[in-house]
């Protein structure tokens, strides 16, 4: 993306969950006028474009081009939530680019700190549907597309990393896993390298550090399970790897601002 077209309009955006019929296909998205930036946050499913099929897992972030064929499926067992942006690069009067004549990122990646990315559309979202001035929405637009950016660059640098497959691997196990007891220590030593070299390494490969990370697939965990279980905050604490369910609602609160109980209500 050419770094000098900071400027851009939000034509749309939104978060859905999918109902079991949900469909998205060419006979949409040819008929898109502008750009859409699309992000899983749960579900599975496929993304099918130019002859290829692409899986979708939660992270997945889609930059879609309009006027271009795309085909979604998702798995009816796994639906998928996601968050949606409809937006278009602009001139310095206002008028929208013709998104072919730029240098867009590469179609689809997989974000490594969803939980950041999450929180910035959520803020866009407030902005746009409280009726914000235009030139207040864009910029949280833009803070996802610099994150996206990053990502990218991030898989570029893991494509030169002799050890970018085996962080790959422990990423998904504590995503999968977030409430186990993972120790650096332990980690580091799976891969036989020194703890504090195994850190520097998966900061430049992820772009956080492991505990981060760890922390981030935890409070991820917690927000699930807030907005769509019936399970206590004390077992929701119990699951996510919290033994103190009191620490837990205070880092809870510290990271979003609200306690357990208060997010959940606001869901």
């Amino acid at each position: 993306m050419n770094p000098d077209l900071l400027n851009g309009a939000v034509n749309g955006c939104g978060q859905i969950r999918c109902p079991l019929d949900w469909q998205l296909g060419p006979d949409r998205t040819l008929l898109w006028p502008d750009l859409d930036l699309w992000i899983l946050t749960e579900g599975h499913g496929t993304l099918e474009a130019a002859g290829n099929r692409y899986p979708l897992e939660p992270g997945s972030c889609a930059f879609l081009r309009g006027g271009e064929s795309y085909r979604f499926e998702q798995d009816t067992n796994h639906r998928f939530r996601h968050y949606w942006v409809h937006f278009d690069f602009v001139t310095g009067d206002g008028d929208p680019i013709r998104h072919r004549e730029l240098d867009l990122p590469p179609l689809l990646r997989r974000l490594r700190d969803l939980a950041f990315v999450e929180g910035l559309m959520q803020r866009l979202l407030r902005a746009y549907h409280s009726g914000a001035p235009r030139q207040h929405v864009w910029p949280w637009l833009r803070a996802v597309l610099a994150e996206v950016a990053a990502e990218d660059a991030q898989a570029e640098s893991r494509e030169r990393s002799p050890h970018a497959e085996a962080i790959d691997a422990i990423c998904a196990r504590l995503r999968a896993h977030p409430e186990r007891d993972h120790r650096v220590d332990d980690l580091a030593r799976e891969l036989g390298l020194d703890p504090s070299y195994f850190s520097r390494l998966f900061r430049a490969q992820v772009g956080q550090s492991p505990r981060r990370f760890l922390t981030n697939a935890r409070l991820q965990l917690a927000r699930f399970l807030l907005r769509d279980s019936q399970l206590s905050v004390a077992r929701i604490a119990e699951r996510t790897g919290y033994a103190d369910v009191h620490f837990f609602a205070r880092h809870f609160r510290a990271e979003h601002g609200l306690t357990p109980s208060a997010y959940r209500a606001s869901r």
